[in-house]
């Protein structure tokens, strides 16, 4: 998973701490959580292995380098596993 963040004139913010939370939209599955590595271009990249195939719902964590926090959710669907 390739991950970008901007600010409000669209450049590139570099410098952060990023993670992911993945978890199934049902119950009873552990949620899967990764940290991501910065790439030179203000780019964040991580892998997640899915555990199975359904609907997921990802929780984006991001703490900058001036210390304010930003949060993003984003739904997929992972076909096969």
């Amino acid at each position: 998973m390739r991950i970008t963040l901007t600010d409000s004139r669209h450049a590139p913010i570099r410098g952060a701490q990023v993670s992911v939370e993945a978890d199934m939209s049902h119950p009873g599955m552990e949620p899967l959580f990764q940290k991501a590595s910065a790439t030179d271009h203000g780019e964040y990249n991580c892998r997640l292995s899915f555990d199975m195939p359904g609907d997921w719902i990802l929780l984006l964590h991001a703490k900058l380098a001036s210390g304010e926090t930003i949060a993003n959710q984003v739904s997929l669907t992972v076909l096969e596993k």
